[in-house]
């Protein structure tokens, strides 16, 4: 029995935490109301605990006080997607409040728990109720009663634990998206099994087991980013030509070609199963790889960039430039393609990232550092992303960051497309953004990761739905209706230019398609269409 927390406990309560919320991170994942493969709940909020579970190892002798820091300061720079960077919230005002101290009385725990509380929610411009700050709230309070009444952490933990499951039971009749899915908050869902991680450690140590819950086999490398590689300014290329392509074919083994690749190259990545495989490496010698893959099947997609002449180029702009430049653009985008679209619109930098691939706030600090403009504009072009990015600015010395409120790439785009570089307000060109993205209307396509009922429609795994902007507007089963079907939603008389960024599984013979009908349907307004090689969303769409 212990009746304060030493280090070694919060250091071992938070990889146990991590360690539930890992084992159910699918059955969170399944909890997100919109059922379209994104930046899921469950994912964002296990790679932000790993953040901490990995920069506490080797933390042996640590004050509690000390071992909260940790604790925060990684979620911060690890934090993804909006539920992530709840989460690091929650643990920052935790330990801002413990700062200081050797142990944590339960009375300690508690009031610490109520100050990350109080953080997360003034972290939210617009906090909800229904979701995982409710949950928060609602086990703090019970925290602190628990410890008012002198209960012991196991009695205090099992207290939370049973608020926190009452507080999520409510979270549909607090959100009508809930009730009309049959879900509670996939945000509460991961905050309670990491409470429940919480007390699994505490009935150990009650019972006499203090031995470290952290194993090395807990930390996972980060899931590799998919499209086009940014090479560091200033950094020695060794292998110049980023070469990639899908495999097809059958009896296909990911690690024996991995194997046989790397001895052209390096940043090797081969993943999929035994009928297709996506291939990436960097490599000189582009057509040794691809006779190597020949070999094993059928290619699709090939698709090499010659990164040393890349780099020349992005050279060339910056000498190019003028020396005193003040203001530099970060954008994130989920495809080569689009990653090439926003550099040669004057993007200083691209960050991989969107839909499944939420970027952390550190990899907006590790960006914008390498940047010499003291002022940066960020476009996230996700909502996902937003706050992860807005949170950047507080590990940032000397620079002063706008984030735009891009939720879509054809904003982010638009937006990039009038931005006036000799302005240096960013408060002016806030202003002029709001106005930019007013003006352009999205639309998405993408397809059903699982079956729900979401504006009246039932909606089966599998069936293609169509987004305008973030409001569900088709189902259908198969994808080109569900295209159209936007397309005349989207387009009225007046609008002149409909612009069209397909994703990395359309055949040329699809945008043939398309083209035919826009020329049929459409013939007042002038078509643009770009391979942007997004996974997960085949087709963006824009109407200005």
């Amino acid at each position: 029995m212990i009746h304060t927390l030493q280090g070694k406990h919060l250091k071992n309560m938070l990889g146990s935490g991590a360690m539930v919320l890992a084992e159910n991170e699918e059955m969170v994942n399944n909890l997100n109301v919109f059922p379209v493969p994104d930046g899921d709940t469950g994912t964002n909020m296990r790679l932000t605990l790993q953040a901490a579970v990995k920069a506490l190892e080797g933390a042996e002798g640590k004050t509690a006080g000390e071992v909260a820091k940790i604790i925060a300061d990684s979620t911060l720079r690890g934090a993804r997607g909006n539920s992530g960077v709840i989460l690091s919230q929650l643990l920052r005002g935790f330990a801002e409040k413990v700062a200081g101290k050797d142990e944590l009385t339960p009375g300690d725990f508690a009031a610490a728990m109520e100050a990350g509380v109080i953080t997360a929610y003034n972290a939210v411009m617009r906090p909800v109720e229904g979701t995982i700050l409710s949950v928060a709230k609602a086990a703090a309070m019970e925290a602190a009663r628990a410890a008012r009444k002198k209960m012991n952490f196991l009695e205090l933990l099992a207290a939370v634990c049973e608020s926190a499951r009452l507080a999520l039971e409510q979270t549909p009749r607090q959100l009508k998206v809930l009730r009309d899915a049959g879900v509670v908050d996939s945000g509460g869902q991961g905050l309670l099994c990491l409470f429940q991680g919480f007390y699994a450690y505490m009935e150990k140590v009650w019972q006499g087991e203090e031995e470290s819950i952290i194993s090395s086999g807990l930390v996972v490398d980060p899931v590799q980013a998919r499209g086009g590689d940014a090479v560091p300014e200033g950094e020695e290329i060794r292998y110049g030509y980023c070469t990639e392509l899908l495999l097809k074919g059958e009896h296909l083994s990911a690690d024996t070609l991995r194997r046989e690749l790397s001895r052209l190259g390096d940043s090797v990545l081969v993943v999929g199963d035994e009928k297709l495989l996506k291939v990436h490496l960097h490599t000189d010698a582009p057509g040794e790889v691809l006779t190597l893959c020949s070999r094993w099947g059928e290619m699709d997609q090939i698709k090499v960039d010659n990164m040393r002449e890349m780099q020349r180029q992005k050279a060339a702009r910056a000498e190019s430039s003028d020396p005193g430049k003040k203001l530099a653009v970060v954008a994130v985008a989920n495809g080569p393609g689009l990653a090439e679209i926003f550099t040669s619109l004057g993007a200083d930098a691209v960050i991989a990232g969107g839909p499944t691939m939420n970027p952390s706030t550190d990899d907006f600090v590790k960006v914008i550092q390498k940047l010499e403009a003291d002022k940066i504009i960020i476009l996230p072009n996700n909502k996902n992303i937003i706050l992860a990015a807005q949170q950047a600015e507080s590990l940032l010395e000397g620079k002063e960051l706008l984030v735009a409120p891009t939720r879509t790439i054809p904003q982010g785009i638009s937006v990039l497309v009038q931005l006036d570089r000799r302005e240096t307000s960013l408060e002016k060109i806030a202003r002029r953004m709001e106005a930019q993205i007013a003006a352009v209307k999205s639309a998405a396509v993408t397809q059903a990761v699982r079956s729900t009922t979401m504006n009246g429609k039932t909606i089966e795994a599998g069936d293609w739905l169509g987004l305008l902007e973030e409001t569900l507007a088709v189902v259908e089963k198969d994808r080109e209706t569900v295209v159209q079907k936007l397309l005349k939603a989207l387009v009225q008389d007046g609008d002149e230019v409909v612009t069209v960024y397909y994703g990395e599984d359309v055949s040329p013979e699809e945008i043939e398609g398309l083209a035919q009908y826009m020329e049929e349907e459409f013939p007042d307004q002038e078509l643009e269409i770009y391979e942007g090689g997004q996974p997960f969303y085949p087709y963006y769409i824009s109407v200005e």
